[in-house]
């Protein structure tokens, strides 16, 4: 019984290419302000949420909340078995920000150098669990950084092709509805920022053809420990899989070819 989502957004920015400044004449930089709002948007309600307004007295989110009828190894006879967090269209979501990058191309060497900086600052973000209910300010915790920063490099000489994408999470906070269950303050509990680095090597067979190795995760970063029950958790990742690399440094080969 889902309906669509209608959603309201603007744009403003400007792109700044210096082409009588010699030392800038190869750049090009942009800065973008963005500010979008969607009415019914489509949530998962949040597990917090549910039991807060079951408890509340608002009986109809109880429904969604199933208990054990008998004990099971060390739970007791009425303890909380599963929520089920049922996918509904919600009273909005808000979010604005700020989009700045420089890029860059040039002949370097024997080849060509190009590269790219991307930086966003999310100003704030917000969501409506359920029709009628106090918005959730999400800006600023897991899945949402306030800051991030995107870095490309490439280098083609010849047949052969280098490229880096390198990528910072700010620092985030676990969601303040959950801290407030644990008479904790908004943004007390936090995760560290993470940097992630990938890197791929590329050789022309031919127009058509080329081959590729790569490495996903270069410097092995460990993603952060967000254990069942956390919320962010990805279950059986045991971290914010959508958010952070659950896997590791990991090595890949292939080969692309069009007919």
């Amino acid at each position: 019984a889902l309906k669509q989502e209608k959603g309201r957004s603007m744009t403003l920015g400007f792109v700044l290419a210096p082409r009588s400044i010699p030392a800038l004449q190869n750049f090009v930089f942009t800065a973008d302000y963005f500010k979008i709002d969607i009415d019914q948007a489509i949530v998962s309600t949040p597990r917090t949420f549910i039991l807060d307004q079951c408890y509340s007295g608002n009986t109809a989110f109880c429904q969604f909340i199933k208990r054990r009828s008998s004990p099971v190894g060390a739970n007791n006879a009425g303890s909380l078995e599963f929520v089920d967090s049922s996918v509904t269209n919600s009273g909005g979501l808000k979010t604005d920000g700020v989009d700045l990058a420089a890029s860059f191309r040039d002949k370097v060497g024997p080849g060509n150098l190009s590269g790219r900086l991307a930086y966003t600052r999310l100003l704030g973000g917000s969501v409506v669990p359920s029709a009628g209910s106090s918005a959730d300010v999400y800006a600023g915790e897991v899945g949402a950084a306030k800051n991030k920063f995107t870095l490309n490099l490439g280098y083609n000489y010849d047949k052969w092709g280098v490229r880096t994408t390198t990528i910072f999470i700010g620092k985030s906070a676990l969601d303040d509805q959950f801290l407030k269950d644990y008479d904790l303050a908004p943004g007390s509990v936090t995760v560290a920022s993470r940097t992630y680095m990938n890197a791929q090597l590329t050789y022309a067979l031919s127009k058509k053809s080329q081959l590729y190795f790569g490495v996903d995760n270069v410097m092995d970063t460990k993603a952060p420990q967000l254990i069942t029950g956390l919320p962010g958790n990805t279950t059986g990742a045991e971290t914010a899989a959508s958010v952070y690399d659950p896997i590791g440094r990991r090595l890949y080969v292939g080969m692309r070819a069009s007919f």
